[in-house]
């Protein structure tokens, strides 16, 4: 299960990139029991939620992160927000947002509680 959530979301990122606004995503795999999420609303933001505030029973947390090009990071130098980047931004969180849903209803199929949820800070 891990390598197909890896694989959709690459997938889904490569398919929904036609400006080439992002480069490969970075997908990863905690426990919702690990004592880092003790620090989140400290570390992060006082609105960051823990995985049991999701999900109570949640065991294993997927987060994945899609960076920007070097394109759309370079062409955001200037003093005003460029067009590439609000673009991607909102491109990218519309990606996000179906990844999630879709992740979620994934897992559901396959007889594993979920709850999806994206995080933009």
């Amino acid at each position: 299960m891990k390598q197909q959530i890896i694989d959709y979301i690459k997938n889904e990122v490569k398919d929904n990139n036609p400006r080439s606004f992002f480069r490969e995503p970075v997908v990863g795999f905690s426990s919702a029991g690990d004592d880092l999420y003790k620090n989140i609303k400290t570390i992060v933001s006082e609105y960051h939620l823990y995985p049991q505030d999701l999900l109570p029973e949640a065991k294993t947390v997927v987060s994945f992160f899609i960076p920007f090009s070097q394109e759309v990071v370079d062409s955001n130098k200037g003093k005003d927000v460029s067009e590439e980047w609000a673009l991607s931004y909102i491109r990218g969180n519309t990606l996000i947002s179906s990844i999630c849903e879709t992740l979620t209803e994934m897992l559901r199929k396959n007889g594993i509680k979920a709850s999806g949820t994206k995080t933009i800070n």
